[in-house]
C-alpha cells in the first residue's frame, strides 16, 4: 500500500497507468498465444509462423464498456498486409472453432476503420521487410532498418487478403522461392 502511495505522490494516476499496462500485456501475450498455437497446429508455411512468433507483433486490445467487447489497437510500424494478415488470421480462427463446434475461448474482438494506437510501439526485430509499414520503415536510418527488418525475405502475397487461403499457388512455395518470385512486387 505503501508502494501505491508513492507511486501516486510522484505522479498522479501512475497506479491505475500501471494496471492498464499489465493487463493489455497480459492481453497481447494471450492473443499471440492463440494464434501462434493455431498456426502451428494447421501447419501454416514458416513465413507466417515466423511473423506470429514474437509478442510485439500483434495488436492490443482495448474493452469496450459500452459495447461489451474488445477493440484491436493500431501497431504504427505494422502495414496494411500485416494487418489485414491478422485479420484473416481473426476469421480463420473463429470459423474453425465454430466448424469443429469447440466453445470460442477467445474474446470477441472488432476491428474498425481508425483503430487507436498502441500504448507498446515497440517494433518486432527481423521480421519480413513487408511485415513493416512502407512510411514508417522509410523513416528510419539506414543502419535501423537494418537491424530492425530481415530485407531479404518477404512473407505476403500482394493481395494480403487471400494469404491463408492455400489456393493460391505461390502459398505452397517455400520462403526462398516466392520471395525470389514475390520482390520485385512486394518491393515498389
Amino acid at each position: 500500500m505503501e508502494g501505491i502511495f508513492c507511486k501516486e505522490q510522484k505522479q498522479t494516476g501512475k497506479h491505475l497507468f500501471d494496471n492498464q499496462r499489465k493487463y493489455l500485456q497480459e492481453s497481447c501475450m494471450r492473443l499471440r498465444n492463440e494464434r501462434y498455437k493455431f498456426a502451428i497446429s494447421q501447419d501454416f508455411p514458416k513465413r507466417y509462423i515466423r511473423i506470429l512468433k514474437p509478442i510485439q507483433a500483434h495488436s492490443n486490445e482495448e474493452y469496450s464498456q459500452e459495447k461489451y467487447l474488445y477493440i484491436a489497437r493500431k501497431l504504427p510500424f505494422q502495414s496494411e498486409s500485416a494487418n489485414s494478415f491478422m485479420h484473416n488470421l481473426d476469421e480463420i480462427i473463429k470459423k474453425t472453432y465454430h466448424e469443429e463446434g469447440r466453445h470460442d475461448q477467445h474474446c470477441h474482438r472488432i476491428h474498425i476503420k481508425n483503430p487507436p494506437t498502441t500504448d507498446f510501439c515497440k517494433a518486432p526485430k527481423g521480421l519480413p521487410i513487408d511485415f513493416y509499414d512502407v512510411c514508417w520503415f522509410n523513416e528510419k536510418l539506414p543502419s535501423q532498418q537494418r537491424n530492425l527488418a530481415d530485407v531479404g525475405t518477404i512473407a505476403f502475397l500482394r493481395d494480403a487478403t487471400k494469404s491463408l487461403e492455400f489456393k493460391h499457388e505461390d502459398e505452397k512455395m517455400g520462403n526462398k522461392r516466392f520471395t525470389d518470385r514475390s520482390w520485385d512486387e512486394a518491393t515498389k
